[in-house]
């Protein structure tokens, strides 16, 4: 987890200044949000990076070309040694996830669990909500007991929560069983529509001093997650998006496995993953730096779908996610110039839905929107959905902090109004 900046921080109050069309703006302002922001600092141990020296002579040059350089926010407990991993377990709890960061402590304390108000249910597949006119009486699940094998579960109670994705959580809504005359959530026309993504492009840098350097170092500053700027503009002066160290690659057996789906055709090439596991440590030897681009939210773009793993997805980028897009690759050439190694275009894949979002977005508009403003479901008394879905726009941030600082917000509003 990595954020540049608190998701108020840029454009006008909100950071939404794009976002005046369906649906409305998010809701609240910072008076509102900054508790909620700030218990969710705390809750993920935020804290900035650690300054790395060897980097000086990339971002000395960065802000002599008028970018404001600054360390990234992280959620981690500093330990000696980190592997600042990615796309797997961290075998170190360096870094602070859902589970060992809010979740552990009240767990491992046992008086909740003890209490018989919680129960924690693990390897278990939310599969159907069943309603009555909109009021959520039962959540069906499969509790799995090994491959292919599973029993039914079925959870009932006066509030529901969903917090499955912006791809699943839409699912659950969409297949929802009702046991009454009306049809529920499927008269919320918005829910799986305005699916947004960020747009993110990989460049690989050398630094001025990379020559002088150690093994060890160059090593260490191609895993590291150390600096970020959020001062890119366009033509209009208008905020691009986020450039920061993205910081160690995913394990080469997961770079493997989307080279096998990207390229099947040459995947059976003898000795070609051999080829694979030696050529990759050598492009890759370089410090990574990645792009963040904000998407626009269209209606057009959706998601649907029943069970895991089957999901229907539309996806176009926007006319003006285009634009933004070139200006942001072309910003950065001419910032970075000969310091980029290797440019790696991902923001037009399609394939990679990074950091999802808006497919059941928050609103006033019952036409535009699924949940109110604190994330409560329309047509509905006691369900309320906590994830990235409810965003009304994408933001150009890591959405980790949004996501806690709505759940708080959402969790404090339930607190207040009681049923």
């Amino acid at each position: 987890m990595a954020v540049l900046a608190d998701f108020w921080n840029g454009d006008g109050a909100t950071g939404t200044r794009r976002f005046s069309s369906p649906g409305g703006r998010w809701p609240g302002g910072l008076s509102e949000w900054s508790p909620f922001f700030d218990k969710s600092e705390k809750l993920f141990h935020l804290r900035p990076a650690p300054v790395e020296p060897n980097f000086s002579p990339l971002l000395d040059h960065m802000t002599s070309r008028g970018l404001e350089v600054r360390p990234l926010n992280l959620a981690y407990h500093q330990k000696k040694d980190c592997e600042y991993c990615q796309s797997s377990i961290c075998q170190k709890f360096c870094r602070v996830d859902g589970w060992n960061g809010p979740l552990e402590k009240i767990v491992a304390s046992g008086k909740v669990i003890e209490s018989g108000q919680v129960a924690l249910l693990t390897k278990t597949e939310a599969l159907e909500l069943v309603h009555l006119n909109g009021t959520v009486r039962e959540l069906r699940c499969l509790k799995r007991r090994g491959e292919g094998q599973g029993e039914p579960v079925s959870i009932r109670g006066q509030r529901f929560v969903l917090a499955a994705g912006a791809l699943r959580t839409p699912s659950l809504l969409q297949n929802a069983k009702s046991l009454g005359t009306t049809s529920g959530f499927s008269e919320l026309k918005a829910i799986g529509h305005y699916l947004m993504r960020h747009f993110v492009d990989l460049y690989t840098l050398s630094l001025p001093n990379w020559n002088q350097l150690s093994f060890d170092e160059k090593k260490h500053l191609a895993r590291v997650k150390s600096w970020g700027t959020g001062t890119i503009l366009g033509e209009a002066r208008e905020r691009l998006g986020i450039f920061q160290s993205f910081g160690a690659l995913p394990r080469q057996e997961y770079i493997w496995k989307e080279f096998q789906e990207q390229f099947s055709g040459v995947q059976w090439i003898p000795g070609l993953r051999q080829v694979f596991a030696k050529v990759t440590p050598k492009i890759f030897r370089y410090p990574v730096g990645a792009s963040i681009v904000e998407d626009e939210p269209q209606e057009a773009n959706f998601v649907r779908g029943g069970r895991a793993p089957a999901l229907e997805l539309q996806y176009s980028i926007s006319p003006d996610g285009q634009k933004k897009i070139s200006q942001m690759r072309a910003k950065l050439k001419k910032t970075l110039g000969k310091s980029i190694v290797r440019f790696i275009p991902e923001a037009h894949n399609n394939r990679r839905l990074a950091h999802a979002c808006g497919t059941c977005r928050m609103g006033k508009d019952i036409l535009t929107s699924v949940t109110d403003e604190f994330g409560k479901v329309h047509h509905s008394e006691n369900l309320w959905i906590a994830d990235a879905s409810v965003f009304p726009s994408s933001t150009d941030k890591n959405p980790s902090m949004t996501i806690s600082a709505h759940a708080l917000r959402m969790a404090h509003r339930m607190g207040h109004h009681r049923g």
